[in-house]
């Protein structure tokens, strides 16, 4: 009796499921993704860690080499801090994949590479990402971010 009531109420919402993340394509996600890293890019260039930590969900999580930061607060100050001396220039992402998970997150991979400027001179660096975009209430934002760096011999 439970397995069959369990049946009822659980088998409408499974098949509901991948009905929903039909409904937002491919491509469209891919255009989702290039207006969000579009406005972190020009955040980036214009040095401004409070504009590119807006393009975080305020619960995000970004996960860097370093460990995790939690929060868009912290991204913002994590980024304050790379930033403040304004020698590190990063390169536009390049994207690998894009794909649908559902109506309201997105998963993105690809790469990023830029060029840190010390006292010694400069150092290319580059790595790969992962994202994950969430809507909430109409709006997209970066839900969790992954970075690494590629060692360099």
């Amino acid at each position: 009796m439970l397995f069959r009531l369990l049946t009822i109420i659980v088998l409408p919402i499974a098949l509901a499921l991948p009905a929903s993340a039909q409904k937002l394509t491919e491509q469209d996600a891919r255009t989702v993704f290039e207006k969000v890293i579009a406005a972190y890019d020009k955040a980036y260039r214009d040095y401004d860690p409070a504009e590119i930590a807006a393009n975080y969900a305020e619960d995000a999580i970004r996960l860097n080499p370093a460990g995790p930061v939690r929060g868009r607060a912290a991204v913002e100050k994590w980024y304050a801090d790379l930033l403040g001396s304004k020698s590190w220039a990063e390169d536009p992402i390049k994207t690998d994949q894009v794909k649908v998970i559902s109506d309201d997150v997105i998963l993105a991979t690809g790469s990023w590479s830029g060029t840190w400027k010390d006292a010694k001179g400069t150092t290319p660096m580059n790595g790969f990402y992962s994202l994950a975009l969430v809507r909430e209430n109409g709006t997209w934002t970066i839900g969790m971010s992954t970075v690494n760096v590629t060692p360099h011999n």
